[in-house]
């Protein structure tokens, strides 16, 4: 057993970005394979759950190691740098495990029935899922997209425009759509909703969310529970931490190439030219850049929890354009590194190509567009009104 597979029971955050930085030559390996079968590998899932990634976050008392949710940030950054989409669902797996903290004990004791190591996906069903209230809680119907890693999920975490519900397998079917120019290995496939009973105990509301009132508040003293401000304010961040962590993959393929070719045109080695040097100069910079926007922000939404207060409108805003930012930081640095490549790179061995588009894909969310944002910090800065529900 080597340091990097110690006790899976036993492990710090240290250990965990120790094993991650070690998994991500293996899922580099694998990255072709996940492409092709549109999901990860059950290898990769596998070695998740084997090293302690998906129980990171789980409260002790269902087996898990209650570590701080900044460590999942972490985790993803490394495992991205090998394989992008790996690097997605290190993220995603693991915050999903945080999500269910919000809910009830009976819920949270239904979902981790089986173990720490259950799985999850969400369901962002802001506008493709109908709801009804019905006595003892709501009924759900309809069909929505983007549910990354679904093919692996127990359960469903399935967002309304009103509330968050905890819906189990064997309520919701998997439409196989997922054919993808980005991200493939996301599995990020469609999901079915037929009517579906979800009991109060499963439900959290939006506004339990905002005003830290949600079951989950008082059964942990973890900070992340106890955020007092729109729920994208947190999330947001395990959105941006794997696609900086692609791009640090680039970045470590450009850096190999630069190592091994020469220049076609005068015949020297690559390192010593200007146009690889400032490339890279400036790619580093910038990534470093937006890693060091999302440590910022994490720190302080994290304070605001410890602290059980709501962020000022100006603070929030100030958050959202960091996000965004980042992002926008993350693909400049990205363009810059393929632009800069030889011919040689779309070789598929090399991966290059593949890990850019992943970054690209990342980069599309919603939530990491620049305009709208950078839109809304301004008029919050002038007094007016933001015109937005994600800060």
């Amino acid at each position: 057993m080597t340091s990097t597979e110690t006790d899976v029971t036993q492990a710090s955050p240290s250990v965990l970005v120790e094993r991650a930085r070690a998994l991500a030559p293996v899922v580099r390996e694998r990255g072709r394979r996940s492409e092709e079968l549109r999901q990860l590998p059950p290898e990769t899932v596998a070695d998740f759950k084997r090293l302690g990634f998906i129980r990171s976050v789980v409260p002790q008392r269902f087996g898990g190691l209650d570590l701080d949710l900044e460590v999942v940030a972490d985790v993803s950054m490394e495992v991205a740098r090998g394989c992008g989409a790996s690097g997605w669902l290190a993220s995603f797996m693991p915050t999903h495990q945080h999500l269910v903290t919000w809910f009830s004990e009976k819920a949270q004791e239904e979902y981790w029935a089986n173990g720490p190591d259950t799985l999850s996906s969400t369901v962002p069903g802001y506008k493709g899922m109908g709801r009804e209230e019905v006595p003892g809680g709501l009924r759900v119907s309809g069909r929505t997209a983007f549910s990354s890693g679904v093919d692996y999920a127990d359960w469903a975490l399935v967002h309304t425009p009103v509330e968050t519900c905890l819906v189990p397998r064997e309520d919701f079917e998997i439409v196989d759509d997922w054919f993808v120019s980005g991200l493939a290995g996301t599995g990020s496939k469609s999901v079915v909703i037929k009517d579906a009973f979800v009991p109060a105990h499963r439900i959290v509301t939006n506004e339990q969310l905002a005003l830290g009132t949600h079951p989950g508040a008082e059964l942990t003293d973890s900070p992340w529970c106890h955020v007092r401000n729109p729920l994208m304010l947190v999330l947001n961040h395990f959105i941006l931490a794997p696609v900086i962590g692609m791009a640090r993959g680039v970045l470590d393929r450009f850096d190999e190439r630069a190592r091994q070719r020469l220049d076609p045109q005068i015949f020297k080695p690559a390192i010593e030219r200007a146009g690889p040097q400032l490339r890279f100069a400036e790619a580093s910079a910038e990534l470093d850049a937006a890693e060091m926007f999302l440590r910022r922000n994490l720190a302080v939404v994290r304070e605001s929890g410890r602290a059980r207060t709501e962020l000022p409108l100006s603070e929030r805003a100030e958050i959202r354009r960091n996000i965004v930012y980042a992002s926008k930081l993350v693909l400049q640095a990205t363009n810059r590194l393929v632009d800069g490549m030889d011919s040689s790179a779309l070789y598929d061995v090399n991966s290059l190509h593949r890990q850019a588009r992943d970054v690209r894909a990342g980069s599309l969310q919603f939530v990491l567009h620049w305009e709208e944002t950078a839109m809304a910090y301004s008029r919050v800065h002038w007094g007016l009104d933001p015109q937005t529900m994600l800060i």
